[in-house]
């Protein structure tokens, strides 16, 4: 790569030690200047389930079904308060939401328990460090 970079720019050559010392100089000034944010496009709703698993002390979310219907919660909440198919459907859809961004993950084969992972105890650290500045 140095002998490329003297080639091109017809610069003139280097000791490897002084080269490799400039080299990374420069990539330390590059990337401390690039403040990178990962911006996570997720709704009201995965968030408030998001949060409730966090602030319970086993993280899960809990998805069941039966004759009554689909249930769906989180530490001590339940956010599937009637059985209506608009609010069932959007409630699935912040845990499958969570779920594809691996915020959240299955802690079994049959769909029923859910777990946050290190990613979505991150985000909800940050997210809420931002909600309270």
């Amino acid at each position: 790569m140095k002998n490329n970079f003297i080639e091109k720019f017809g610069l003139s050559p280097l000791p490897d030690t002084r080269w490799e010392s400039r080299r990374d100089a420069f990539i330390a000034s590059v990337t401390s200047s690039i403040n990178v944010t990962h911006k996570i496009d997720i709704s009201d709703k995965a968030i408030q389930l998001l949060n409730a698993a966090c602030n319970s002390s086993d993280g899960e979310i809990m998805k069941s079904t039966d004759l009554s219907g689909t249930w769906i919660s989180a530490g001590k909440t339940q956010f599937v308060r009637s059985q209506e198919r608009k609010e069932v459907a959007e409630w699935e859809a912040a845990l499958k939401e969570l779920r594809t961004l691996g915020l959240v993950e299955s802690a079994g084969s049959k769909g029923v328990i859910f777990v946050v992972t290190k990613a979505g105890y991150d985000f909800i650290e940050e997210y809420t460090d931002k909600s309270s500045t």
